[in-house]
């Protein structure tokens, strides 16, 4: 909606804040109704260049004053997108892939989700490990024996590094290798082929061997027609390593870190436990965003959701809210931190007043842990990070929904099922110590951030932590 314009614009209007200017930024295109017979056009397009290509939101701009207007519509539906595809580029990604020399590893994302069927032939006819970007989880059945997690470079899952330093190619597609996802782009040099949907992605971030712009599924239609052409044999021994890192990897996340309260990993592996396969999993921008990428094993396409590129706070309490109603018969959690909870709380009085069962679990350490950790590495010192003591009890009552708290490892399962197994929604405070926890993805975003700097700028930073380590100050001021 916008305000009034043509013969009824008078200045002064509400904000007036050129409104098609400011989503342009933020949108695949905006559509502007001039006039009442231009809406439904401005409907059908903003629908069909949404769904091109690579999905993403457009916008329809309606003056108010056309709302009161009258017109005799005549807008046929619009013509099916074409899906991209570069034949010339696909053939020479295929001849690339021919080479049964070169162990391949698969890189997928978003764009692939759609095709999990299709993907999965694909990694097992090229006898390829696959690991996929945050936004990707899902594309395969992370218990397949070929799946190794996400990412593929310091910031994933050990078993992704590992596969992919014995690869000489990397397949990458319906991925941008963006900021987030590779921990600030820390990206191990391999031979690579990008496919994507759109071209704009397209070699940005890596100098691409071969570039192709086509449909995900389009080109896993394209390689599997040439399944004789470019098939390795089976080979189990890469299956076996794969496991033995999974195993090895599980058994470093059971180690116990936390001194009091609950350990933030012991609750994510005990809610993937019990949560059920096909439940719908939102994760907010937390410390446990990343270590929930490694441990939540996700067996079905849209299943995991996770900001990366936005990361915008408490974004996951009104997501669960809608995909609950979308999906009133599966099961909708969410995983949040204190501070995203300040930022969108209010919103579960809408899971209680239209009775939609979401999960809410909050890890409640009373802090910004996560710039916490950011600041500590780089200043030895935090500012601003320390959070208010909320009454979680209370706050319940007053949504008027379900009560419960987890406060040990000890409680973690049993607290999560019961949760669980509660008719309606639940706000459940998980009393939370990071304690000095690991995080592969943040080790490797200061790594790179590290590596980028000059060596002024590595000497100032330097003697900064050198001075503040003998200064006899406050840890948080």
């Amino acid at each position: 909606g916008d305000v009034a314009r043509g013969d009824k614009y008078k200045p002064f209007q509400l904000h007036e804040i050129p409104q098609a200017g400011l989503i342009q930024q933020v949108t695949k295109g905006v559509f502007e109704a001039k006039c009442a017979a231009d809406i439904p056009g401005c409907v059908r397009g903003a629908f069909a260049l949404a769904m091109q290509g690579e999905p993403g939101p457009t916008a329809v701009v309606v003056p108010c004053n056309l709302l009161t207007e009258t017109s005799r519509f005549n807008c046929p539906p619009l013509a099916p997108p074409e899906v991209p595809c570069d034949d010339a580029a696909v053939e020479c990604a295929l001849g690339v892939l021919r080479c049964r020399k070169l162990r391949v590893g698969i890189y997928a994302g978003m764009g692939c989700m759609d095709f999990s069927g299709s993907l999965t032939q694909v990694a097992e006819l090229l006898q390829a490990p696959v690991a996929t970007s945050v936004s990707g989880k899902g594309v395969i059945d992370e218990s397949h024996p070929l799946a190794v997690g996400w990412g593929y470079g310091p910031q994933g899952t050990v078993a992704a590094e590992n596969a992919f330093k014995a690869v000489d190619l990397v397949l990458a597609v319906g991925v941008r290798y963006s900021e987030v996802s590779t921990a600030c782009y820390a990206i191990p040099p391999h031979r690579l082929i990008h496919v994507d949907a759109n071209p704009n992605n397209i070699g940005r971030i890596v100098k691409p061997e071969v570039a192709v712009c086509a449909d995900a599924g389009v080109f896993f239609d394209r390689v599997l027609a040439c399944a004789d052409e470019v098939a390795r044999p089976p080979d189990p021994a890469l299956a076996a390593r794969i496991r033995g890192w999974k195993c090895e990897e599980a058994k470093g996340r059971c180690r116990r870190y936390a001194r009091c309260g609950a350990d933030p990993m012991v609750f994510l592996l005990a809610l993937r436990k019990v949560a059920c396969d096909d439940a719908l999993m939102f994760v907010d921008v937390t410390c446990a965003e990343h270590w929930a990428a490694e441990v939540c094993t996700t067996r079905h396409p849209r299943t995991y959701f996770n900001p990366t590129d936005n990361q915008a706070m408490g974004w996951s309490i009104p997501a669960a809210l809608g995909a609950q109603r979308v999906h009133p018969g599966r099961q909708v959690v969410t995983v949040t931190g204190d501070g995203c909870f300040l930022m969108s709380a209010m919103e579960i009085s809408t899971a209680a007043r239209e009775c939609l069962p979401v999960k809410f679990f909050v890890l409640d350490d009373q802090a910004y842990h996560l710039m916490q950790a950011l600041q500590v590495k780089a200043y030895r010192r935090t500012t601003a990070t320390i959070l208010s003591r909320l009454d979680y009890a209370a706050l319940a009552k007053g949504f008027g929904v379900e009560y419960m708290e987890i406060d040990s490892d000890r409680d973690a399962e049993a607290g999560v099922r019961g949760a669980l197994e509660q008719p309606g929604p639940v706000l459940t405070r998980v009393v939370t110590d990071y304690a000095n926890r690991p995080i592969r993805w943040m080790d490797a975003a200061r790594k790179q951030y590290v590596n980028e700097l000059s060596r002024e700028q590595k000497v100032r930073f330097l003697a900064r932590l050198g001075s503040r380590a003998l200064e006899l100050r406050p840890e948080n001021d």
